[in-house]
């Protein structure tokens, strides 16, 4: 029982310690903000998420864009 004991004080022990992974950040110096870093840096991202996200192809109702695919396709 004693032994158990011990091992379960030195698990205690070791579960109050921080990881590894989190003490890395801590030498680092503050980020003030998580915004962008210029506002042509926020343009770009602007841009690249419309771009990756095919804004034109979600413009309106689905069912609408695919009546027209589907028309496409019969007139073939």
């Amino acid at each position: 029982m004693a032994n158990t004991r011990k091992l379960l004080a030195a698990k205690q022990e070791h579960d109050r310690q921080p990881a590894p992974w989190q003490e890395i950040g801590e030498h680092h110096g503050h980020v003030d903000h998580a915004g962008y870093q210029s506002d042509a840096a926020r343009s770009k991202a602007v841009d690249l998420h419309a771009a990756e996200s095919r804004v034109q192809a979600i413009q309106g109702s689905i069912s609408t864009h695919d009546r027209h695919a589907q028309g496409k396709r019969d007139n073939r």
